[in-house]
């Protein structure tokens, strides 16, 4: 009696014809390891290929950075921790608190200069219009002349760079020079304002 419930009720009789329900034909063992193994090895290639492109975006990311710098809109890639030698970190480290202190310097200006225009002071407009003109002038060629500059030397030990920085900061430096001491009567004079001077 056991016999007969071990037999399929929908299995075809026919050879022709195949039942929907029946479990797929066993492959012999050897088909089926086959079959297993290059599965195994697609993944497997797949796999290397993909930790292959890991390791090569990590290389770059090691070699060139993210860009980290400015903080609000990153363009450049800035760590002195990462790309300068060790022996030379703290003088760049200097450098950039040296750029760090003009930009605010430059900053306390344009807000000094806000305070003159409110309190009525002749010439307020123009003296604000320099100092929002020279905040960004300043700001970004005193990175680009000579902090990147050094930077770079330091980083990559070309001599180029240690030109460059000595080049643009020594001008940088005499324009400060120059911008401290405030020789009388070397302003800065257009044309309409000197015929209204006249009048």
């Amino acid at each position: 009696m056991s016999s007969g419930y071990m037999q399929n009720p929908f299995a075809s009789s026919h050879s022709l014809d195949t039942n929907p329900f029946d479990d797929p034909p066993q492959r012999s063992a050897g088909a089926a390891e086959q079959a297993r193994l290059e599965e195994l090895r697609r993944r497997e290639q797949d796999l290397e290929r993909r930790e292959a492109e890991l390791n090569a975006k990590s290389d770059h990311l090691r070699r060139n950075g993210r860009n980290n710098f400015p903080p609000f809109f990153p363009l450049i890639f800035h760590s002195i921790k990462d790309e300068i030698p060790e022996a030379s970190q703290p003088l760049i480290t200097r450098l950039f608190q040296l750029w760090l202190v003009l930009f605010a310097t430059l900053i306390v200006n344009m807000v000094a200069c806000i305070f003159i225009l409110t309190a009525g002071a002749a010439g307020g407009g123009s003296d604000l219009g320099s100092s929002i003109g020279y905040l960004i002038v300043i700001t970004i060629l005193s990175f680009l002349l000579w902090y990147r500059p050094i930077y770079n030397g330091y980083m990559k030990e070309q001599a180029l760079y240690y030109y460059f920085y000595f080049f643009f900061g020594g001008f940088h430096l005499l324009f400060s020079l120059y911008m401290v001491i405030g020789i009388p009567g070397y302003e800065l004079h257009l044309p309409e304002s000197e015929a209204e001077d006249d009048n």
